[in-house]
């Protein structure tokens, strides 16, 4: 990998602009919604990520190397070379605030149960007075069991996982603040997508601490070049990789809660990606707990 980014490099210096280098002092995002979702064999700071106080906004591609938020194994340039464009991935850390991710994962959640069967719907008890949702725990997630999480997807990628794809995320006649800010964050979302117009695929997955999403490639018929992917709840990491490469071989991108990453063109198209249960990042166990992404896909 460090032999194809040095040629990268060689080829694009005289045009493209110095970009600020990934020091150790980038940041995982720690807001309240996944505090108590963090595993205690999470150590943030033993790999260089400590105090939210310093948090970094900045947004990072795949030629950043060193990156706190990626770790690239050996072998992978062995077996990835001349197969992507690092500028293909970016990862934004910090996308959100806490207070957004709370607002945003809350709607979410609401929206995936109002959406299944009315046995399911009635596990977390009769509601509050006016007809809004169950109070949740400062997690934001109730316990496992309160859900109906399925134990395999159609295409046998995604298990212990709720789902649902949205024609609106947020209904354009509702004025209230909060759904306001809801549509303001979705914006912000669209904005990271190419233009196009029609409007983008929504799609939200909310995954068990069991669940997992397994190496693909996503559908090429069904959405075009661009994947935005909003991580919310526990941190994960996300492998990609070539599918005739070892799994061993594939580079791995923390994804803390509140970050927001863009996979187009060659790493959508050539590498797949998934999210294991449990795995490690920089010689870390991150353990799997429950976690919400919500997915923007443009269209043809």
């Amino acid at each position: 990998m460090a032999q194809v980014m040095k040629t990268l490099r060689a080829c694009s210096r005289a045009s493209m602009p110095a970009r600020p280098s990934c020091s150790v002092t980038i940041r995982i995002i720690a807001p309240s919604c996944a505090a108590s979702q963090r595993p205690p064999s999470f150590n943030a700071s033993s790999i260089g990520i400590p105090a939210r106080r310093n948090l970094s906004s900045q947004s990072y591609d795949l030629r950043d190397e060193t990156c706190e938020w990626f770790e690239i194994p050996d072998g992978h340039s062995e077996y990835h070379k001349d197969l992507y464009e690092p500028t293909d991935f970016v990862l934004h850390p910090r996308f959100l605030t806490g207070q957004e991710q709370d607002l945003i994962l809350d709607h979410s959640l609401t929206r995936l149960d109002k959406m299944e069967r009315p046995r399911a719907r009635r596990r977390g008890g009769s509601q509050r007075a006016g007809g809004t949702e169950p109070r949740r725990e400062a997690s934001r997630f109730r316990a496992e069991e309160e859900y109906s999480f399925e134990a395999g997807h159609f295409d046998q990628v995604i298990s212990g996982y709720r789902e649902m794809q949205l024609g609106q995320f947020v209904s354009p006649s509702d004025t209230t603040p909060t759904h306001q800010s809801l549509a303001s964050i979705l914006a912000r979302l669209q904005a990271l997508l190419p233009e196009a117009p029609r409007p983008p695929l929504i799609h939200l997955l909310h995954l068990s601490s069991q669940g997992r999403i397994d190496p693909h490639v996503d559908n090429l018929e069904a959405s075009g070049s661009t994947i935005v992917g909003l991580s919310l709840g526990s941190t994960r990491v996300m492998r990609l990789g070539h599918q005739a490469a070892p799994i061993h071989t594939h580079l791995k991108v923390l994804l803390p809660p509140g970050s927001v990453y863009i996979q187009r063109d060659s790493v959508r198209y050539n590498l797949q990606h998934s999210i294991p249960i449990h795995d490690s990042f920089k010689n870390q166990p991150i353990i799997g707990a429950q976690r919400l992404s919500i997915m923007l896909r443009n269209q043809h």
